[in-house]
C-alpha cells in the first residue's frame, strides 16, 4: 500500500512542480538587444504544453514509489515516532536529503528567485516527509 501512496504522493508533488515550472515559464524575461534571439530557440507548443508536464509527471511517481518503497524499508528497521510523524527517522532523512539538495541547487543555480526552489523544497518535505507517513500508515 505504501507504494501506491507514494506513487500518488509523486503525482500530486508533479502537479506542485508543473505549477511552479509554468510560472517560472512564463515570467517575463529582460532579454538584451544584440543577445541571442530567444524565440529561435523557444520548442514547439506542443512539447512545452502536453509531453514535457507528463514527463514531470511520470518522473515524480516513479520517485515517489520509490519513496513509498524507502518508507517501508525504513518502518521495517525503526518504526519510531517522531517529529509529527509516524516514523521520525524517515522524516529526518527526507528533510536532510531537501536541505542538501536546496544548497547544492543554490549553490549550482546562483539565481535570484530564489522562491521558486525553496518553495518546491518546503513541498517536497511536506508531502513525502509527513502526508506520505502519515497516509501509509
Amino acid at each position: 500500500m505504501a507504494l501506491l501512496i507514494g506513487t500518488a504522493c509523486g503525482l500530486f508533488m508533479g502537479t506542485l512542480f508543473t505549477m511552479v515550472w509554468a510560472a517560472t515559464l512564463s515570467a517575463p524575461r529582460r532579454v538584451p538587444a544584440h543577445g541571442p534571439r530567444v524565440l529561435d530557440k523557444v520548442p514547439a507548443t506542443l512539447s512545452m504544453a502536453v509531453l514535457l508536464p507528463l514527463m514531470v509527471m511520470g518522473g515524480w511517481g516513479i520517485a515517489g514509489g520509490f519513496l513509498g518503497a524507502l518508507y517501508l524499508a525504513v518502518d521495517q528497521i525503526t518504526p519510531r515516532d517522531g517529529f509529527g510523524s509516524p516514523n521520525g527517522a524517515f522524516t529526518i532523512a527526507v528533510c536532510i536529503f531537501t536541505v542538501n539538495a536546496l544548497i547544492l541547487g543554490a549553490l549550482w543555480t546562483r539565481r535570484k528567485a530564489w522562491w521558486e526552489g525553496y518553495g518546491v523544497g518546503l513541498a517536497f518535505v511536506g508531502v513525502f516527509g509527513w502526508l506520505m507517513p502519515w497516509l501509509a500508515d
